[in-house]
């Protein structure tokens, strides 16, 4: 685990990681899960904001409770399993979401 502190561009750093982890109590939709799923990352994320509707277990990531051990346990699972197909369904979540579909969609 590496701590970069704040960065003007994240993209360097998404690109870098194997996994994307959001263990927070409160997000209002939660951006930053989007866009790690855009760029390929599997996502390990409590149930806050967006992440119910977009972080789908064993398929992008996994949904979890606030608890050190089990975020743990669901990153060691992910380091397991097919990476290819994994960023697959990342990106396809991500795309999904994009602003020329949520435009039409309002």
């Amino acid at each position: 685990m590496h701590f970069a502190g704040p960065l003007a561009d994240p993209t360097p750093a998404f690109h870098a990681a194997d996994v994307f982890a959001l263990p927070s109590a409160y997000e209002s939709f939660g951006l930053v899960v989007l866009e790690a799923l855009a760029v390929g990352l599997p996502v390990v994320a409590t149930e806050v904001g967006i992440v119910p509707e977009v972080v789908e277990d064993g398929v992008n990531g996994f949904v979890v409770e606030a608890d050190a051990l089990v975020i743990r346990d669901r990153v060691v699972q992910l380091a397991g399993m097919p990476r290819d197909r994994l960023r697959s369904a990342a990106r396809s979540t991500a795309e999904e979401h994009g602003w020329d579909r949520i435009a039409r969609r309002y």
